[in-house]
């Protein structure tokens, strides 16, 4: 990531903010992120509530999961523990989560036992924010010129920013749009960033059901791009199925990213850079086109499911 935040970085104009925001929303539902338990918790590289300086408490989240139950695998990395950014040293870094500071107790407790436990939440889960949790929000990102979306659960990372606070995710897109703020999506921050979030495997497809009542368009801030980071042009986990949904919704342009490759865009151009600078390789993208296979997939998912 460094290299090429650098050469979006060359691209920018000077601004006179000089902090990088992170928002760690994403990490929410992560098991690393709470449970101390976990050896991935302690990791030097990565990060956790404590670090995070998250406000909610650690025993709300294990008495609504009982025991962290049901949480998502993985664990999130700190990128200015490890790989840091050119120009912004770790002093500069501040970390934040708007579900963290906006969400009621009630509404904390209602997210982690649909998470852990499949219950749907018996409380209004939509935007009840405090004027002053907002400004506190705003605050931080107007003293930024840089906003770390970080990895992990992409649907939740939806529903935080489309649903819960999406006043304040409309001034930070507008930023973005204006020049004056450079986004860094890792992962699902990645993810979210483009024209849809539908390419992912979340575990929980009632977060996608009961918060965002199916709704997954991202925050368009690579034009028609959607991406899916993690490809491999070894395994093609996602090939057949992105170019057959590339196809079906129409209007979208799919971008598979190798690791250690990024998507940069800057006054309306897009491009590659990193690694490869290549976007992952496609089997129907080439000679064979998704839409010769159309009529006989809608045939078989209506036979199968109809």
């Amino acid at each position: 990531m460094p290299d090429a935040f650098q050469s979006l970085l060359d691209l920018q104009s000077k601004q006179h903010r000089s902090k990088v925001l992170v928002l760690d929303d994403a990490a929410f539902l992560t098991s690393a992120f709470w449970d101390e338990r976990n050896p991935a918790f302690s990791r030097a590289d990565g990060v956790n509530y404590l670090n995070a300086g998250l406000k909610t408490s650690q025993k709300l989240v294990r008495e609504a999961t009982g025991g962290f139950e049901g949480m998502d695998a993985g664990w999130i990395q700190c990128t200015e523990c490890k790989l840091g950014l050119p120009g912004f040293p770790a002093e500069v870094f501040s970390h934040a989560s708007a579900f963290d500071r906006c969400a009621t107790d009630e509404q904390k407790k209602a997210l982690f036992q649909l998470q852990s436990q499949g219950i749907a939440p018996k409380v209004q889960m939509g935007s009840l924010a405090h004027p002053e949790c907002l400004q506190e929000l705003e605050q931080l990102l107007e003293e930024s010129s840089v906003l770390l979306v970080n990895s992990g659960n992409v649907d939740f990372l939806g529903y935080v920013y489309k649903v819960l606070v999406p006043d304040f995710t409309e001034k930070l897109t507008n930023r973005v749009k204006d020049g004056s703020l450079i986004f860094l999506g890792s992962g699902a921050g990645a993810i979210l960033a483009g024209e849809t979030f539908a390419l992912t495997a979340a575990p929980r497809v009632e977060l996608l059901q009961m918060l965002l009542m199916g709704d997954m368009q991202g925050l368009g801030l690579a034009g028609h791009c959607a991406l899916r980071p993690h490809w491999s042009n070894k395994t093609r986990l996602w090939d057949i199925t992105s170019s057959l949904y590339a196809n079906a919704v129409g209007g979208i342009d799919i971008v598979g990213l190798q690791d250690g490759d990024v998507l940069t865009c800057s006054h309306g151009r897009c491009e590659i850079r990193g690694r490869t600078q290549k976007r992952g390789a496609t089997t129907l993208d080439c000679a064979d086109q998704p839409g010769f296979h159309r009529g006989r997939i809608d045939n078989a998912m209506a036979s199968s499911f109809g």
